[in-house]
């Protein structure tokens, strides 16, 4: 589920990346475009736009990953609650993946805000967004393209070198 949101994700940054992705949130901005357009070139504006959506992706992707850890840590209470499979209630998993599906559609609608209060608050001349702005210190911001969304992962590391010291000892 997570690892489609990624997808998802991922697809549109590369989207702005190699082609013209950013042209979808333009229309949400065109108030600012029009004031801007008159002293900076739609070429800078188009880059300007760019760098907004492409910091705003990652700022929002890097909370959604917090949201499904925060769901990820309370889905074993789903049975302890009464809403137990057992109970006439749902599985935690399908708990979970509906919890993460409606997280993932509030980081679509916050990711249209986040790009038209970044795009209207940044500071644009004719050489482009200031490169002091806060759109260039966030550090680390494809660290959140990289997180393994695996659970158990080190579970199965131990699980694995246990079989495998075992296998030895034969």
């Amino acid at each position: 589920m997570v690892e489609q949101q990624r997808q998802v994700i991922h697809q549109l940054r590369d989207d702005i990346l190699l082609g013209d992705g950013a042209h979808q949130f333009k229309s949400k901005v065109t108030r600012r475009w029009h004031s801007l357009s008159t002293v900076v070139s739609d070429d800078k504006l188009n880059e300007a736009l760019n760098i907004v959506v492409m910091h705003a992706i990652d700022k929002i992707w890097v909370q959604h990953l917090s949201e499904i850890d925060y769901i990820k840590e309370g889905i074993n209470l789903v049975g302890v609650t009464g809403t137990s499979f057992m109970s006439g209630g749902n599985e935690p998993y399908h708990v979970f993946v509906q919890q993460a599906q409606q997280v993932f559609e509030q980081l679509l609608t916050e990711l249209k805000a986040a790009v038209v209060d970044l795009f209207n608050n940044v500071t644009i001349d004719e050489n482009g967004i200031d490169p002091n702005s806060e759109l260039f210190t966030m550090t680390k911001s494809t660290s959140s393209y990289v997180v393994a969304d695996n659970p158990f992962d080190a579970v199965d590391r131990r699980f694995i070198a246990s079989i495998w010291k075992k296998l030895k000892l034969r």
